[in-house]
Parts: structure tokens; sequence; C-alpha cells
């Protein structure tokens, strides 16, 4: 004679067998309705891919219009620089020439190396756009949420009463409907051989 009984308290919503019926190892008796575990396995469902979301943005260092914002801050410094360099030439020609005065040239190469500068710090600013920081939070995250979602499942799986060895059901003390509480009998089976 085995006992089957509820892991998880809540009310029997289903019983799949009644007395009399054969039974194999594995097969679910009963199914017991937890209240808040739904519930509670779709926020662990949404916080794992929620943490999985902002593990990807802080590897691709952001979301596609920061990224696109960064592009856009190197590309405005690359179309600077060049023009500061255009002027910086022509400035130097002149100079050479004597058209222009020696004021105006330097003010020339300090806007071409201002404009240098600017684009070092763009590049340098989209080249470490990836945080580790961010990274590491976002994977420590990403594991306490996998933890949650993993419990979540566990204790689902739990809601269902099954058997754990052949045989025949012969005594359903609980009815759809009843509240149980964990451990609960919730039926016994003869266990046989060959079902």
């Amino acid at each position: 004679i085995r006992e089957l009984r509820a892991e998880l308290g809540g009310t029997v919503s289903r019983l799949l067998v009644k007395v009399g019926d054969k039974v194999r190892a594995g097969d679910t008796i009963a199914e017991v309705s937890v209240p808040g575990l739904q519930t509670e396995a779709a926020q662990a469902a949404a916080e794992l891919a929620a943490a999985n979301d902002a593990r990807r943005l802080a590897v691709a260092g952001g979301s596609p219009a920061q990224l696109a914002e960064l592009q856009a801050q190197v590309d405005q410094a690359r179309r600077v620089r060049e023009q500061a360099e255009t002027v910086l030439k022509q400035s130097e020609r002149l100079a050479e020439k004597g058209a222009i005065a020696r004021v105006e040239l330097e003010q020339a190469r300090q806007a071409f190396n201002r404009a240098g500068d600017d684009l070092s710090l763009a590049e340098k600013r989209w080249n470490l756009r990836s945080d580790p920081e961010a990274v590491k939070q976002a994977d420590a995250r990403i594991k306490a949420a996998q933890a949650a979602f993993d419990l979540a499942e566990t204790r689902s799986r739990k809601t269902a009463v099954r058997a754990s060895i052949s045989g025949v059901v012969y005594s359903l003390p609980v009815r759809v409907g009843d509240f149980v509480e964990p451990n609960v009998l919730v039926a016994r089976k003869i266990g046989r051989a060959h079902v």
C-alpha cells in the first residue's frame, strides 16, 4: 500500500483518477491549485527576461538610441576635425605667402588640436561604451532571477500528485474543491508489478 500526499497546500483542482483505476509510476493522480503560484511564476519569468535584456544592453553599451547618439557624436567630431584640418592647411599656405598674420595661423592650429581632442574623446566614449561593472551587476541580477524562476518552476511541478509506482487506486479521501495542507493524504493505492 502506497500513500500519495500533496507536497504543497492549496485547493484540489483536478482528480484524474477514480477508485479502481490502474496507474503507472509517474502518472498524475491529482492537481493542487496553489494561490499566487501562477503569479509568482509569471513574475519570475518576467524578471529573468528583464535581467537578460539589461545584460544585453550593458554588453552593447546602451539602447539602440543611446548607441546611435554616441555614433552621431563620433561622426560629428570627425567632420569638425576634417574641416579644421582643411582650414589649417589653407592657413599654412597663406602664411607662407604672407597673406595672413601668424596669429590667424596659430588659431587654426589650436582649432585643429581641439577638434582632434574632441574626436579622441568621442572615440574613447564609443570604445568604452560597455561598462564591465554594469555587466557584472546584470550577471548578478540574472543569477538571482534564474534562482527565483527555478524555485517557481519547482513549486509548479509539485502541484501535481504523481504515482510513485504502478498499481491500482483503492482510496481517494479528497474531492475536487477540497483544501489540502502540505503532506495531506490525497490517495492510496496497492502496488502491482505489472499494471
